[in-house]
């Protein structure tokens, strides 16, 4: 591991300039995007789309850097130190999905690499190790990686054993980088969260919660989940530490760097016989369970599962991607207004 810090200490990060925040405003791009992932300045955030990769400006989603791809960026990852992109990546020839793969872009000069090459499974969550060392996958919904990125050697690998098994597409790592945790479910079994010691490859131990999404709180050292109610669960001892009561239909949800908030997502019936949906973006205080902040607007998607919502690495920003058709918000955590928005391809939501 000292040998990859060392390589990886030579890298001088990337830093996107510096912008006041301005009015919100609505911008339209002409893509589909497939992922976000925040820069470690919290001054950029890149997005993944049907045909290649975009880093805008934080302070008003303006674009900075394209990357213009024949290829579908499914997920993508920030390195630690700013310089390079990890992103999992699906070819179009002739308008079919074919070679998945695994990219690393020098955010920089707009080399790529490849670390995994048809791989023969959809690749669908890449994250970077805290240290920056290593990258975790999930790919096919059945199959968890670990590769070392300068070699791409496999360290770890994880099937799902049940035939009716499966992973669901989020990882998280430990703060210290050395297990990282997902949720593995089946029709036969309940769900479950399992966390693996990486340097032994073994099985720390396995939480019961019924969650599907994982994020690890650096501040507490406690693994958060979206059950039936938002948990926060002992990663050492296996023991559920807090649960928060959300409410409704509760499918994405982010916890702030220092664990003090947790956003969420959330859709209730508009009325009685719930032939129609609302939504809205919730802000509670971890500690007390109360909500600080309650956003509404048309945030309802038809694809879940494509929902994105992370904090700034400095805490000063919340972004949320509501859809598959490109809308992404942004707001200002201290005060809670909407910096900028942008659309995507909003006449495909008709």
């Amino acid at each position: 591991m000292k040998s990859h810090k060392l390589l990886w200490l030579i890298i001088c990060s990337i830093c996107c300039a510096i912008v006041e925040p301005v009015a919100a405003q609505e911008l339209e791009l002409p893509y589909l995007w497939a992922g976000i992932a925040w820069s470690p300045d919290s001054q950029c955030i890149a997005v993944g789309t049907l045909d290649g990769l975009y880093i805008h400006s934080a302070s008003d989603l303006s674009v900075i850097r394209e990357f213009a791809m024949t290829r579908l960026v499914n997920s993508l990852s920030w390195h630690p130190d700013g310089q390079y992109l990890a992103y999992t990546a699906t070819e179009h020839i002739q308008g079919e999905p074919v070679v998945p793969s695994v990219y690393l872009l020098d955010v920089e000069s707009g080399t790529e690499t490849p670390i995994l090459q048809d791989i023969g499974y959809l690749p669908f969550t890449v994250n970077w190790s805290p240290d920056g060392n290593l990258l975790a996958l999930v790919v096919d919904e059945t199959i968890v990686l670990v590769v070392d990125p300068l070699t791409s050697e496999i360290v770890f690998e994880h099937v799902a054993v049940q035939s009716d098994g499966a992973v669901f597409p989020s990882i998280a790592w430990s703060p210290s980088s050395d297990a990282i945790a997902f949720t593995s479910y089946s029709q036969s079994e309940h769900s479950h969260i399992e966390i693996w010691e990486l340097d032994t490859l073994t099985l720390q131990n396995t939480l019961l919660s019924f969650g599907d999404l994982v994020q690890w709180s650096a501040a507490e050292n406690l693994l958060g989940t979206n059950a039936a109610d938002f948990e926060l669960w002992d990663p050492n001892t296996g023991e559920l530490a807090q649960s928060i009561e959300v409410g409704g239909y509760f499918d994405v949800f982010a916890l702030n760097p220092s664990g003090e908030l947790l956003g969420t997502h959330t859709s209730h019936c508009a009325n009685e016989r719930c032939t129609a949906m609302e939504s809205q973006i919730e802000i509670r205080s971890v500690s007390s369970a109360e909500i600080m902040r309650t956003i509404s607007g048309e945030f309802n998607s038809q694809y879940p599962f494509r929902q994105k919502m992370q904090f700034s690495p400095n805490g000063e920003y919340l972004a949320y991607a509501s859809d598959g058709y490109g809308t992404i918000y942004l707001w200002r955590t201290d005060t809670w207004e909407e910096v900028a928005r942008y659309e995507g391809y909003r006449n495909m939501r008709d």
